[in-house]
């Protein structure tokens, strides 16, 4: 019966520390679903205009005259995605922040070669800014140039594909993030319910031993009254044999005085 009562408290005890660990699992769960739901408000956020603009910079020490874009995402991301970018050209020859390409093939813009300049500057809070230059040999496109168009597109379209880019990284997080939330919510629902499997199974239990413990009541009042009809039937037992003993000790004396 103790062990009994002990086991119980014991699992009483094991359904407190599961109880806990469910609302610590809760507690996780939300964290990751704010992490999810700010990803999510992050990229629905108001979309970064792109302006492309005329623009000077100092190249390989003169200066040279092209167009720019201002791109608000790290220098490093930048760097990487135009240095893919500016060897669809031809050869690069970079350094410090600087991507040359002397014979550069720009079908778009000439038949024949021309040479390619461009730089990749921080711009602190403002984002980064990539810039570029396209010599023809006899003049560079600038303005007034009927190719003007053609090296702003370059510069939009690459602003274009790299937004898109970091916002593809942001959806993946943020579903990466969800599906995480719900194997979370589905884990904790599973263990909510072994939870209250086991404070049904603790319900039950505390039935039975209080049943059992009705019956051993029982078991003892009838132990009792058997006792008291076990001393009556002893003491009945006990008058019976002194009245049969008696009777004998008369036989045996009768048989002694017959002579």
């Amino acid at each position: 019966m103790i062990g009994l009562v002990l086991q119980t408290q014991f699992e009483h005890c094991s359904n407190f520390a599961d109880i806990s660990e469910t609302i610590l699992d809760f507690l996780m769960k939300k964290l990751i679903i704010g992490i999810c739901i700010a990803s999510l408000f992050a990229f629905q956020g108001s979309t970064p205009s792109i302006k492309v603009s005329e623009k000077e910079e100092k190249v390989e020490n003169l200066q040279r005259k092209g167009f720019s874009v201002l791109i608000l995402l790290e220098k490093s991301i930048i760097e990487k995605a135009w240095f893919k970018k500016a060897k669809e050209f031809g050869k690069i020859e970079s350094g410090g922040g600087e991507y040359i390409v002397h014979q550069a093939l720009m079908p778009t813009i000439s038949s024949s070669q021309v040479r390619f300049y461009s730089k990749v500057t921080e711009k602190t809070k403002q984002g980064t800014e990539v810039w570029m230059a396209v010599d023809l040999g006899t003049e560079f496109i600038t303005g007034k140039h009927p190719k003007k168009e053609e090296v702003e597109r370059i510069l939009y379209q690459f602003a274009v594909d790299v937004y898109r880019a970091d916002y593809a990284i942001q959806v993946e997080e943020a579903e990466a993030a969800l599906a995480k939330s719900v194997k979370e919510y589905e884990r904790t629902v599973a263990n909510e319910q072994k939870v209250r499997g086991k404070m049904q199974k603790n319900v039950d239990e505390k039935k039975g031993l209080l049943m059992e413990l009705q019956e051993n009541k029982l078991d003892s009042v009838q132990l009792v009254k058997d006792l008291e009809m076990n001393k009556l039937e002893q003491s009945q037992d006990q008058a019976e044999t002194e009245k049969l003993r008696k009777a004998v000790e008369i036989v045996k004396n009768k048989m002694a005085n017959v002579k």
